[in-house]
């Protein structure tokens, strides 16, 4: 009968794409990996891998085999969900895939409770670059949850409005521009600093509300929000940024927002609508939503 652990070593290995570092994450010697590795290769009849000295790669039948099999962590994760649904078992993990900065503004006062809660619960964080990249490691299997901004392209997901006044602002620093206050009519004057790709959602979004033609060679692009505040206060120019990003420096009048510019971006939790999520993502997402709607009262 076809051992169904080795099936889950080929996978991985397939996925990392070198000997030693799939050794290394679990916690076996290459050689030991190695062996388990051929004895597939011999069972199926046929190698599986193209060995490079760069590492390893599938070959035409490796492709097949995990085509076949590369539900299988899935199928057995969903079975392990139902039997701790069963047992109502609240211990387990948690994956969390979020955009770039929002570990810095978002989870850490919630984090810290929900953890001495439920110590049971391992919660894995990891960060991205855009909305799109959120939902792409939900759809693939990747994370178990995940937080956007705007509203989510992926129908197959399940969304959870949390932060309903996550608003978009253009913020400067005082020191940008000491002679006047800046209104929607200077944007075409002014050195832009910009977070992301052109093709993020949100600054797409923006362009189309504020019909401002910009001048590229006058902006600055960072890849997240927290870089793009820093440049801000240090006056270097306009940066489109969250509200939760910069609740306290508008507060201490330490930057300035642009009047009349304010482009609603609500984050949403978003998921796969999986029947049988066991106890601790339900748990996780309950007590978040909550303490999301207490962090709406505070946001500008």
């Amino acid at each position: 009968m076809l051992d169904l652990n080795i099936i889950q070593i080929f996978l991985f290995l397939a996925k990392v794409k070198n000997l030693n570092l799939a050794a290394k994450r679990m916690g076996v010697t290459p050689p030991a990996l190695s062996h388990r590795i051929k004895s597939l290769e011999e069972l199926v009849g046929h190698s599986l891998f193209l060995r490079k000295h760069t590492g390893m790669e599938l070959n035409k039948k490796g492709r097949e085999l995990f085509e076949v099999c590369e539900n299988l962590t899935k199928d057995a994760k969903r079975i392990e969900n139902w039997v701790l649904n069963q047992r109502g078992y609240v211990g387990g993990e948690v994956t969390l895939t979020v955009i770039s900065g929002l570990t810095a503004y978002l989870l850490p006062d919630f984090l810290g409770p929900f953890i001495k809660k439920y110590p049971e619960i391992k919660i894995v964080i990891d960060t991205v670059m855009s909305s799109a990249n959120v939902e792409e490691r939900l759809l693939q299997g990747e994370s178990d949850i995940g937080i956007i901004a705007g509203p989510c392209l992926k129908p197959s997901l399940k969304l959870k409005k949390i932060l309903h006044n996550n608003n978009l602002l253009l913020v400067y620093s005082p020191e940008y521009s000491p002679e006047k206050k800046l209104t929607k009519k200077d944007l075409s004057h002014v050195n832009f600093i910009w977070h992301g790709h052109a093709s993020d959602r949100s600054r797409i979004a923006l362009m189309k509300v504020l019909k401002v033609k910009i001048n590229e060679n006058d902006s600055l692009t960072l890849p997240d929000m927290e870089a793009t505040k820093q440049m801000a206060l240090k006056g270097l120019g306009v940066t489109s940024i969250a509200n939760i990003y910069v609740h306290n420096e508008i507060r201490e009048n330490k930057l300035i927002a642009i009047p009349g510019v304010c482009l609603n971006r609500p984050l949403n939790l978003v998921s796969r609508n999986e029947k049988y999520a066991p106890p601790a993502l339900k748990i996780f997402k309950e007590e978040f939503v909550g303490y999301c709607e207490s962090v709406n009262d505070v946001l500008l």
